[in-house]
């Protein structure tokens, strides 16, 4: 006569075909759970990967001597969890291959472009190289550039300080994109004067600092986390004289 398992003996897999039953569900439980954490893994991943890319370009001028002002915008930027790198005006195949290669990893992330002098004629050309590359620019600010375009389609604002007095800076071109596009004339300006109203040192000034930065701030995405500040090497890679230049 068969022996009939007993109910705790069913219970506990000891029924014939049970122990493989139960050791298949474990097999599946296991790898359930390493599917999930590796989800979670990936999602971590990607958020911190879009914190981390860079939102906001800064441009120096003309040998990068006296556009130090943006060094205290980027430190600010840094100071609030938001990724700034600054460039050469030389600099603009790196810029460019920076940001294409960036967006691939980070879609969802603003594009920022802040330049000075010839790094704001660099900024001007860089938005528009990077509408052939599909991406489009969410913010230009430019400081007192030498000239007024290229204006890209491409580009939602520009933003563009320049002081008409010095017959160095350039009002921005606004044929049919007036809406999109705001020349601030610094001479017109009773709340910015001083030494730091110049060409070569309007970026030291406190004024267009703040004024830059809450507009940078009002597109950059910020981070969930606390922000932080990081010790960063500026990007200056490219050298006087060096090919691919923008803004000359």
């Amino acid at each position: 006569m068969t022996p009939q398992a007993s109910p705790t003996n069913r219970l506990m897999g000891g029924a014939p075909g049970c122990g493989g039953v139960m050791a298949r569900l474990a097999v599946l439980f296991a790898g359930l759970v390493l599917i999930a954490i590796a989800l979670m893994a990936g999602a971590q991943g990607a958020r911190a990967q879009a914190r981390d890319a860079t939102q906001v370009y800064f441009v120096r001028g003309f040998m990068g001597i006296f556009s130090t002002g943006l060094d205290a915008l980027e430190a600010s930027l840094d100071a609030r969890g938001i990724n700034a790198e600054t460039y050469s005006h030389l600099s603009g195949p790196a810029m460019r291959d920076d940001i294409v290669r960036s967006r691939k990893e980070a879609p969802g992330l603003p594009v920022i472009l802040v330049g000075h002098s010839f790094g704001g004629n660099a900024v001007l050309q860089l938005a528009a190289l990077l509408a052939q590359d599909g991406i489009k620019v969410d913010l230009v600010i430019t400081v007192d550039p030498t000239r007024d375009g290229p204006i890209s389609p491409d580009v939602r604002r520009y933003i563009n300080y320049y002081l008409s007095a010095n017959a160095i800076g350039s009002e921005l071109d606004t044929d049919g994109v007036a809406a999109r596009v705001v020349n601030i004339d610094i001479r017109d300006r009773t709340d910015i004067a001083g030494l730091t109203a110049g060409h070569w040192t309007m970026t030291a000034n406190r004024k267009i600092q703040a004024e830059i930065l809450r507009a940078v701030l009002r597109v950059a995405r910020q981070p969930a986390a606390t922000p932080r500040s990081r010790l960063k090497t500026p990007r200056r890679d490219a050298q006087p004289g060096g090919a691919g230049a923008l803004g000359r």
